[in-house]
């Protein structure tokens, strides 16, 4: 069975796979908050800290290699921060959880967006 979208054009592909990406930035906000609230799990083979770190890292490289400049740019502060933390090997503080949760906050507006700018019309 072939695959519908190896008939589309280039552009077309890529525009949906944005469009799901977009769609998806809701959950992936939710999974960092998850892992922003909760402390580390004993059972992850990654820290706390480098889940975190992870999971804004794919979204900041997805975002780039989408071509989505407004939110890597809106989500590689996070990274910095949690980058910064996991390499210390230490535990993120109250601030930068604040600081997180400041730039998830505009993170998600402009999700919202990108939403209205690559829903089809």
């Amino acid at each position: 069975m072939s695959d519908p979208m190896e008939d589309l054009p280039y552009e077309d592909r890529i525009a949906h796979i944005r469009l799901r990406f977009v769609d998806s930035l809701g959950e992936r906000f939710e999974e960092i908050r998850t892992a922003l609230k909760s402390g580390p799990d004993e059972s992850s083979r990654d820290s706390h800290v480098r889940t975190i770190h992870r999971l804004f890292h794919d979204m900041a490289g997805s975002a780039a290699m989408l071509e989505i400049e407004v939110l890597e740019s809106a989500v590689r502060p996070a990274v910095h921060i949690a980058e910064r933390v996991d390499a210390a090997q230490s535990e993120l503080t109250d601030d930068e959880k604040h600081e997180l949760d400041a730039i998830i906050e505009q993170a998600q507006a402009v999700a919202v967006q990108l939403r209205e700018q690559f829903r089809p019309t």
